[in-house]
């Protein structure tokens, strides 16, 4: 049984339903005494509604991740416009990340919204967008639990935590052990990566690893939301209106120009 997916025909209606599927998880919170942290919750958006939660790396059919790697830091030196250098391999291989090298992380944020307008920014005539919404607690418990029933950590991983060695070794160029993915915060090695409030799940060795953690689960804490590509133009208006717009998630001369590009389109549509 794959995750469930709740069909959306407007911003209002996302948002009810984003709603009500964290009232949900709270209430179960509450009824299992795990009501001593807030609940995080997390929302990642993609174009095509088929597309599997899979890694860039992994969508690659041939690929050597050390390779990947250390090219991606030889050359990003000389073409780095970003103030912060990144001081050792883990904020090395965010950045990569952040900038669409192939890598074993999956972006994500805690914004229902920014999820939604990646979405439906680029929204294609017959192909439906989705965001997904995940508990990241509830991820890295199944996660953890299968690895060690007795000892594990309860919450969202941080990169120099040791327990997410197993996920981000060091030095890098070790096997990985993990098959399944985890929850982890990222460093801000780019302004980008604090203004989406970006969240990063990090990934084993296994293509599945998400679907086996919530495949035939009824309890999985993993839904899809589908988004009618009919109601994406009207969701994209409506998201300009709250103040989404492409500089608000990329801050930067491009969003600037894309914005602007948008804006005088509609424009002329319009005439």
């Amino acid at each position: 049984m794959p995750p469930p997916t709740r069909r959306v025909s407007s911003l209002a209606d996302f948002i009810r339903q984003v709603l009500s599927v964290r009232d949900q998880w709270e209430k179960k919170n509450s009824s299992d005494d795990r009501d001593a942290d807030p609940l995080q919750v997390w929302f990642r958006g993609q174009e095509n509604a088929r597309w599997r939660l899979l890694p860039r790396l992994y969508r690659l059919k041939k690929f050597d991740e050390n390779e990947i790697r250390s090219e991606f830091k030889l050359r990003a030196f000389q073409l780095m416009s970003e103030s912060h250098i990144p001081k050792d391999d883990l904020e090395w291989y965010f950045l990569m990340q952040h900038y669409g090298a192939p890598t074993r992380l999956i972006d994500w944020t805690d914004g229902a919204l920014i999820a939604l307008y990646f979405s439906v920014k680029a929204a294609r005539p017959y192909k439906n967008a989705s965001v997904w919404m995940l508990d990241p607690v509830w991820l890295n418990e199944e996660s953890l639990k299968k690895m060690d029933q007795n000892n594990y950590i309860s919450g969202v991983l941080l990169p120099h935590w040791k327990e997410s060695l197993r996920w981000l070794p060091e030095p890098f160029e070790e096997s990985l052990t993990v098959t399944l993915p985890v929850a982890i915060d990222p460093p801000h090695v780019a302004r980008r990566v604090s203004v989406q409030r970006s969240r990063f799940t990090v990934h084993g060795t296994s293509k599945r690893g998400l679907d086996a953690l919530v495949t035939n689960n009824p309890e999985s804490r993993l839904v899809k939301f589908l988004i009618s590509n009919k109601a994406a133009k009207e969701i994209l208006e409506d998201l300009s209106t709250c103040g989404i717009v492409e500089t608000s998630v990329f801050p930067d001369l491009e969003g600037l120009s894309r914005e602007l590009q948008t804006k005088w389109t509609q424009i002329r549509k319009q005439k």
